[in-house]
């Protein structure tokens, strides 16, 4: 028997979308965890997630960083091969968004501004002193070094990573 089938044989086949799922051991958030030959780190035995011993059983190759691999079918605990696909995190966060599986999450749009606020290079502070000062935007784009369209947003309030200040559900509703 093959490590392939003896992976099977421990899933519960759903007929209608075709996902194999685990019913072995899981991780936190209900995601598999399989011991298998792990070609990342030169075929060492380890515990890894469920995704990922099954790309290694089946194409016996390391999975180059930066990429992963990912469900195309949506349920975290499915380990068909013919539902996995391995690709970059853009390619992720594309299939993520498409789908709408994370739409809506306060969590995830908490720490989406958050990480949009660290990279803005407009500050809150610098939000307010350009929507309160009577300087033209060309100006303020010499004072503060940005360019005239962010100076524009700005004016206009339509910065995204700056504008969601107050709790996570700020901004949700219209």
């Amino acid at each position: 028997m093959t490590p392939l089938e003896r992976i099977k044989g421990r899933c519960t086949v759903d007929e209608i979308t075709g996902c194999w799922v685990w019913t072995g051991a899981m991780a936190k958030g209900g995601y598999p965890r399989i011991y298998a030959p792990d070609y990342s780190n030169d075929g060492a035995m380890a515990v890894q997630t469920g995704t990922r011993a099954v790309w290694h059983i089946v194409t016996g190759k390391a999975i180059r960083k930066p990429q992963r691999v990912f469900h195309t079918c949506g349920c975290v605990a499915c380990v068909n091969p013919a539902h996995l696909h391995c690709g970059r995190p853009e390619t992720w966060g594309k299939q993520l968004q498409d789908s709408g599986a994370w739409k809506g999450q306060a969590n995830r749009i908490q720490a989406n501004r958050a990480i949009g606020r660290k990279r803005s290079s407009v500050s809150p502070a610098m939000l307010a002193e350009i929507q309160g000062s009577p300087l033209t935007g060309v100006e303020l784009a010499q004072k503060f070094g940005l360019a005239r369209s962010v100076i524009s947003k700005a004016k206009r309030g339509q910065l995204v990573a700056v504008a969601a200040v107050g709790n996570i559900f700020a901004g949700l509703m219209q």
